[in-house]
C-alpha cells in the first residue's frame, strides 16, 4: 500500500507525507501542502498483507511539483529495467529526458547513474555472482569443447573462496596450433576494467600466412613469473 501511494503521488506530481511510516498494521498520507488529500488504510487480517481502505480523499489545491523524493534510484531500476536491458548504451542525458517527458519529474544525474548500475546487475547479474559461476561455465566448456583444458587458481580469504586467476585452451585452438602453426609464441595482455582489476593474457602463434592465431587465454590478478 505504501508503494502504491508514492506511485500516486508520483504520476500526479504530489508531495505527499506517510504518517507512522514504521506502523505495520495501519497506513496514512497526508499532502505536504495541507490540501484535503488523504489516505488512510489498515491490514485486513494478521496472516495476510492485505490492506484495506477506511479514509479516502484524492482532492488536491496544490499545483504540481516537478522533483519528488519517492523517485529513487531503485524506482528508477524498477520502471526502466528492460528499456536498459535493450539499450545498456542508453546515456545518462537521454535517461532523464525519458523520466522527464514519462513522469514530467526532473532527476539527478547521480541517480538515473545509479539506477543504471542496479539493472545492470538485475539484468546480467552482479559481478560477484559471474565470478562465483566460473566452475559451471568450465564444465560446460569442457562438454562442448572435448580436449579442451580450463584451470581455476582460487584462495581462502576468510574462509571465503576468492577467485584468484583462470586459463583457457580450447581444443580446436591447441590442435590449429600444433597442426598449422610455427613452432613460436607470444603473450600480450592488457588491463581490465570494472569493480575488480586485473589482467587477461593472451598467448598467440603465428600460422602460414604469417598472421597471428589465438592459442590460449588467461585472466589473471597481476602479470608475474607465478601467474
Amino acid at each position: 500500500m505504501i508503494e502504491a501511494i508514492k506511485e500516486h503521488a508520483i504520476i500526479h506530481g504530489r508531495e505527499v507525507k506517510l504518517i507512522k511510516k514504521n506502523d505495520k498494521r495501519r497506513v496514512q498520507a497526508k499532502c505536504v501542502k495541507g490540501c484535503p488529500f488523504q489516505v488512510y488504510g489498515s491490514k485486513i487480517n494478521t496472516e495476510e498483507w492485505t490492506f484495506g481502505i477506511k479514509t479516502l480523499s484524492l482532492e488536491h489545491q496544490c499545483g504540481r511539483v516537478d522533483k519528488l523524493r519517492y523517485t529513487t534510484s531503485n524506482w528508477l531500476c524498477d520502471r526502466y529495467a528492460n528499456m536498459l536491458k535493450r539499450n545498456s548504451e542508453f546515456d545518462l542525458k537521454s535517461f532523464q529526458e525519458d523520466v522527464l517527458e514519462d513522469y514530467k519529474i526532473n532527476v539527478k544525474k547521480i541517480q538515473v547513474y545509479r539506477a543504471k548500475g542496479l539493472a545492470r546487475d538485475l539484468n546480467e547479474g552482479t559481478f560477484k555472482k559471474q565470478y562465483a559461476r566460473l566452475w559451471d561455465y568450465a564444465e560446460q566448456l569442457k562438454n562442448a569443447n572435448r580436449g579442451s583444458t580450463m584451470k581455476i587458481k582460487t584462495h581462502i580469504v576468510k574462509v571465503e573462496t576468492v577467485f584468484q586467476r583462470i586459463y583457457v585452451c580450447l581444443a580446436a585452438c591447441k590442435k590449429g596450433f600444433l597442426e598449422g602453426c610455427r613452432p613460436v609464441i607470444g603473450v600480450d595482455g592488457c588491463h581490465l576494467k570494472g569493480p575488480y582489476p586485473g589482467e587477461i593474457l593472451t598467448v598467440v602463434g603465428v600460422d602460414g600466412n604469417n598472421g597471428y592465431f589465438p592459442v590460449a587465454y588467461a585472466v589473471v590478478d597481476i602479470e608475474s613469473k607465478d601467474s
